[in-house]
């Protein structure tokens, strides 16, 4: 059931409808893959690659629960957040479109 579950609010989401839009644009447009059995074959080498991949995500992600601490996730938030506001700060800095004076 959790499967089920995983599976549809994953399939939910924007990013991965806009995947297989860029997937399938690529496949047709850059490879010329318009003949359904070259087709079905890169979306099912596409599709099975995903599946395998969230597959070992999932197991190391199950992995990686033991590893962290209170106190990893606090040192890890602390990084990220100093990584995110020096990359905004970046952004900021190298915008053609933003005038501070």
């Amino acid at each position: 059931m959790y499967m089920v579950k995983g599976f549809v609010i994953n399939g939910m989401t924007p990013m991965v409808l806009l995947f297989w839009i860029g997937t399938v644009s690529l496949a047709t447009i850059n490879y010329g893959y318009t003949e359904p059995g070259e087709f079905a074959l890169f979306f099912g080498a596409v599709l099975g690659i995903v599946l395998s991949t969230d597959i070992l995500k999932a197991y190391l992600a199950d992995k990686l629960r033991l590893l962290l601490t209170p106190a990893s996730l606090k040192i890890i938030n602390v990084a990220m957040g100093i990584a995110l506001i020096f990359f905004g700060c970046q952004l900021l800095l190298t915008a053609k479109t933003i005038s501070f004076f």
